[in-house]
């Protein structure tokens, strides 16, 4: 028990801390596409370290049950005094450290954040490349232009960027109940697929 509650406590106070997000312009895509690449590193962090403790988890347990089995054969009437406790320790940790590893669902969770970062990452690229369309190669003055006088590049501009913001803050949410959760996150239906914004929007 008390084993648990020390690994549990390293293992969160551990995490990685999310840095927090900038209020970026609509026409600074710039802005937005490097919100998203950040979001993108901390997943994927995440996702590393996870995965680091779920190996190093799975070592440990193979080892303290390799010691705790052969302390048990090798326990006589003559050495029981040190190797009784040697082999209730060796178990104690086999069994805090699959429980932790267990109850928190770590393998479940990393494959879920992987899913997730990937998420993000094709929602970029595809607020990438519209953006680029959108653009048509246009400098910044002229897009900001455009921007002013022309309504349907307005629209389609404001559309494109609520859409992409919507949906990463959706993958973000997600991301954040996998990491404050002790229970394994349901996946999503296997036919959800991202469309491009102007699947969205029928345009």
């Amino acid at each position: 028990m008390v084993g648990t509650i020390i690994i549990s406590s390293i293992l969160l106070s551990s995490c990685i801390q999310d840095k927090p997000p900038k209020n970026c312009p609509v026409l600074d895509f710039d802005c937005h596409i490097a919100q998203a690449i950040n979001e993108i590193s901390f997943a994927r962090k995440n996702v590393d370290y996870w995965s680091y403790i779920n190996m190093v988890g799975q070592i440990l347990t193979v080892i303290f049950g390799l010691i705790a089995t052969l302390i048990i054969a090798m326990q006589t009437d003559k050495n029981k005094r040190w190797t009784r406790p040697v082999g209730i320790i060796a178990t104690t940790f086999v069994t805090g450290i699959s429980s932790v590893i267990g109850n928190f669902h770590v393998i479940e969770n990393v494959d879920k954040m992987v899913d997730l970062t990937c998420e993000m990452a094709t929602l970029t690229n595809i607020y990438y490349f519209e953006i680029e369309d959108l653009k048509g190669g246009r400098a910044k003055e002229e897009i900001d232009k455009a921007y002013k006088e022309d309504g349907i590049f307005r629209n389609k501009v404001n559309v494109t960027t609520k859409n992409f913001c919507t949906e990463l803050n959706n993958v973000k949410l997600e991301m954040l109940r996998v990491k404050g959760t002790v229970r394994p996150i349901k996946e999503k239906p296997p036919d959800k697929q991202i469309k491009s914004s102007s699947n969205r929007t029928g345009g």
